[in-house]
């Protein structure tokens, strides 16, 4: 069977051009729709991005400089947002740009408060020397308030303390001489109150011995200037004991305990030089031991090296044997070590003494040397001020006046210069204890 060949039926190409323009149409017109779409999304993002840009330039920079600026500048300093606002509307069109932009703008700003700062630190400065001339303006009364103080105390004011203004301070306790009494009453008489009765006996024990009952110096203060009622058991005087000198003299012996050295002793000694004061100083083997040249120069400049003992002990606590060991002792080496005899003058460590001690230190050639003053000064660690020392003394000053002074003391130190030009003041003179009688 042939095959009948196919022909085209008349029109058929028309239609298929006209069909593939019409498709051509329709795609290009989804083209231009899609062009057309992505224009105006385009836009759309350009105008929302430009929204978002200027809100942003209105209420706060780029997160990372935002952090920056939280961290460095206060809260109230940094510029205001309409400022920023500005800025970015006029110079910074893009989002990059108005974030360089914003970051210029930010900087003056940080700038000025930096001078700011400095200017404040300035002025401060400037505020520094009215604040100093008010201490200088401090310091210098302080001499006009010292001025009734003499030039030889000023001169004379021992290093490393505070003599100069507590004496100052405590000047209104010195009493003027004649706040002093006419009429001294003697502490020995039965007109002195309750410590008037001094037997001689009461020195002996049930077995006729001498009595080794252990008893502590004491003194009883008073508010007269005058010399003060002190142990009444029995009359420390049978035995060349002394707590008082020449009641009817303005007269003072200066006395100082050496257990130790803590570095005052040097400046006492020049003290005592300077203002051409005797005094004595009671030493122990221990401190002479230690203190070779210090042992000498007591001596040397007049002052009496007197007995401590050797080891400090409670003398009633030793036998007749041991009492002669810790005085004799002790000045024998005083005199191998210096070269210079000691003074037949003892002080019973820590004021602890008998009849029989006493006696023991008399049969030994010694007097045995009590006080009519002395204070809280041994604690190094508890020193009273200097004003309270020169106080205690002054307020306390009577005839005859034996002071006890430890040379351990910064406040005795300090005080001393000072002690001494108001007690000559007030009419007293300054003996060694080698003019008691």
């Amino acid at each position: 069977m042939k095959k009948q060949s196919r022909q085209a039926r008349p029109g058929t190409g028309r239609r298929r051009k006209k069909n593939m323009a019409a498709k051509s149409d329709r795609l290009m017109k989804n083209i231009l729709a899609i062009c057309a779409a992505v224009v105006v999304l385009a836009a759309c993002q350009a105008g929302i991005k430009s929204l978002l840009d200027k809100r942003s330039g209105r209420s706060q920079p780029e997160p990372e400089y935002t952090t920056a600026a939280a961290m460095e500048t206060p809260a109230g300093d940094r510029p205001s947002g309409e400022a920023e606002t500005q800025a970015a509307e006029t110079e910074a069109p893009t989002a990059a740009e108005t974030e360089d932009k914003t970051e210029t703008t930010e900087a003056p700003p940080i700038a000025e408060e930096t001078e700011t700062t400095s200017e404040e630190i300035m002025e401060g400065e400037t505020e520094t020397p009215p604040t100093s001339e008010d201490v200088t303006e401090e310091e210098t009364e302080t001499p006009s308030e010292s001025a009734e103080t003499t030039s030889e105390e000023t001169e004379t004011e021992p290093d490393g303390t505070d003599s100069a203004v507590d004496a100052v301070d405590a000047a209104s306790t010195l009493p003027a001489p004649d706040d002093f009494p006419e009429t001294v009453i003697s502490p020995y008489s039965d007109s002195y109150g309750e410590a008037a009765n001094y037997p001689s006996a009461n020195t002996e024990d049930a077995g006729g011995n001498l009595s080794n009952e252990l008893m502590s110096w004491y003194f009883m203060k008073n508010n007269e200037h005058q010399p003060p009622s002190a142990q009444n058991k029995f009359d420390i005087r049978q035995f060349d004991a002394y707590y008082l000198g020449d009641i009817q003299r303005k007269v003072i012996y200066l006395t100082f305990d050496e257990g130790y050295e803590n570095g005052y002793t040097a400046k006492i000694l020049d003290v005592l030089k300077e203002k051409n004061v005797p005094a004595a100083f009671f030493l122990t083997k221990a401190w002479i031991k230690s203190q070779p040249e210090l042992a000498r120069r007591v001596a040397e400049e007049g002052h009496l090296p007197c007995n401590h003992s050797v080891t400090h002990p409670s003398m009633p606590s030793k036998s007749d044997e041991d009492i002669v060991y810790e005085i004799e002792e002790t000045a024998r080496y005083y005199e191998e070590i210096t070269g210079y005899a000691m003074a037949k003058y003892f002080r019973p460590p820590m004021g602890e003494y008998s009849c029989r001690t006493l006696a023991q230190t008399q049969q030994l050639g010694y007097k045995t040397i009590f006080w009519s003053f002395a204070h809280r000064d041994w604690l190094v660690d508890d020193q009273p001020p200097v004003s309270q020392t020169y106080g205690a003394v002054m307020d306390n000053m009577h005839n005859g006046m034996i002071i006890l002074l430890h040379a351990v003391s910064e406040s005795n130190t300090g005080a001393l210069p000072d002690i001494i030009d108001s007690a000559r003041r007030a009419g007293f003179v300054f003996e060694s204890l080698d003019t008691l009688k």
